[in-house]
């Protein structure tokens, strides 16, 4: 199974969802993760995958950034 994080910052997902992300990795999941901004090299994160997605940080209308 596959768990996709979607988050507006990259650290935000290391600082916040980061032990989720782990424990899921640990029991079987495929961890994924969209974000404007890519994961640094140093958090030693390869079991998650980064997708680049393009969000306007100040906009709260999550359908208008899907089109």
């Amino acid at each position: 199974m596959k768990i996709l994080f979607v988050v507006n910052d990259a650290d935000y997902f290391v600082s916040h969802r980061l032990p989720i992300a782990k424990r899921a990795y640990e029991n079987g999941f495929e961890i994924h993760l969209a974000s404007p901004n890519s994961l640094k090299q140093d958090d030693n994160l390869s079991f998650v995958h980064a997708h680049q997605i393009f969000l306007n940080r100040k906009s709260l209308n999550l359908f208008k950034e899907y089109q």
